[in-house]
């Protein structure tokens, strides 16, 4: 790259993280693109970038060996450090023939549970000797915070030897009481299959995957769950009931039967967040919770899963907790629009039900 393209660069990354934007967009004929809360905003400072700035990045991001995986799989998913403070998480694909760029700002400072304005539930999960937990809900929720969170607590208070297998990792971790291996998909290993292919036989009491998408991935992480490890995982799913399905969907159709006993069994909790705008700027973190118990354990099992909502709601003594009426709460306390809580529903009405009792 050029050496004025790596200047240009270098600013425009400056830039993203002093306006502490949750992404950066690059691509050809356009100016830097910044997603400041929920508001895309261009930077008018920068030039339209051209093809050659755009392939020059590839030079900055990449290793050769990276480099090849563009060219073969038309996108990758790779991490990038940057200053003393953070790192991008960094998506390079291909778009109408030419490079572009969504890069993600990751402070290495990690935030607890607490301060993500996480209920004790959350918390209360880290303290599982064993059992499936999923962080899910869209992209750019937060997913990896919440899960970094999780591992820095477990980390600070047990002694564990902890295994992570994330594409790419983007919070690097100290040990402090625990033993912490953290594995690149892409650099360390293979894919997520491959580093998890072998556990079963290792001695890791903590395992944490960056993305349950993948069956195989989905199913090795309930077996591994019922070998009497805890395993936290990420997914892209907007409810506890669309996890518990895509979950269950993993297995054959023939096998849905064994899959609704296992993940009965094996299942330790589901924290399904999402951001909402707060009122003056910024976002909040609004999480649905579900807590694995007799009720939860029965529905699972007899693939009654819409009834989870239901559980979910007459079981907040026990800690569990449902988005709609968190949402409801922060209407009453004036820190959401109500609007916005109505745009982050899953129940409009049973959402304005809610906010007319509190």
């Amino acid at each position: 790259m050029k050496t004025g393209d790596e200047l240009t660069l270098r600013r425009i990354l400056e830039t993203a993280a002093e306006h502490r934007a949750s992404d950066l967009h690059l691509s050809v004929g356009n100016p830097p693109v910044l997603r400041i809360d929920t508001k895309l905003v261009p930077l008018s400072d920068f030039p339209e970038l051209p093809v050659e700035f755009m392939n020059g990045i590839l030079d900055v991001f990449l290793s050769p060996e990276q480099k090849q995986v563009l060219e073969r799989d038309r996108e990758i998913m790779v991490g990038y450090p940057f200053a003393h403070e953070g790192r991008f998480k960094i998506h390079l694909f291909f778009q109408r023939g030419s490079i572009a760029a969504t890069l993600r700002y990751i402070n290495d400072r990690v935030l607890t549970l607490q301060q993500l304005g996480l209920p004790p539930a959350v918390a209360q999960l880290t303290r599982s000797e064993s059992g499936l937990v999923v962080v899910s809900g869209p992209f750019g929720s937060g997913r990896s915070t919440t899960l970094a969170g999780m591992i820095t607590l477990i980390n600070q208070t047990n002694q564990k030897y902890i295994l992570t297998i994330e594409r790419p990792i983007e919070h690097t971790f100290a040990n402090d009481r625990s033993i912490i291996q953290q594995r690149e998909v892409g650099r360390d290993t293979p894919s997520h299959m491959t580093a998890l292919s072998t556990l079963s036989e290792e001695d890791v009491n903590v395992v944490m995957i960056s993305d349950l998408d993948e069956p195989d991935v989905i199913r090795a992480a309930v077996d591994l769950a019922l070998s009497g490890r805890l395993v936290l995982g990420a997914m892209d799913t907007d409810s506890s009931v669309q996890t518990v399905e895509k979950i269950l969907s993993s297995y054959p159709s023939a096998d849905r039967f064994m899959a609704q006993s296992r993940l009965s069994e094996g299942l330790a909790g589901v924290v399904c967040q999402r951001l909402v705008p707060r009122m003056g700027g910024g976002n909040l973190l609004v999480a649905e919770i579900l807590l694995s118990n007799s009720a939860v354990r029965s529905v699972i099992r007899s693939g009654t899963i819409d009834q989870l909502d239901n559980v979910i709601q007459t079981s907040r003594a026990q800690g569990m907790e449902s988005a709609d009426h968190t949402l409801a709460q922060l209407v009453k306390t004036g820190e959401v629009k109500i609007d916005d809580a109505l745009a982050a529903a899953r129940d409009r009405d049973g959402l304005a039900m809610i906010a007319q009792t509190l």
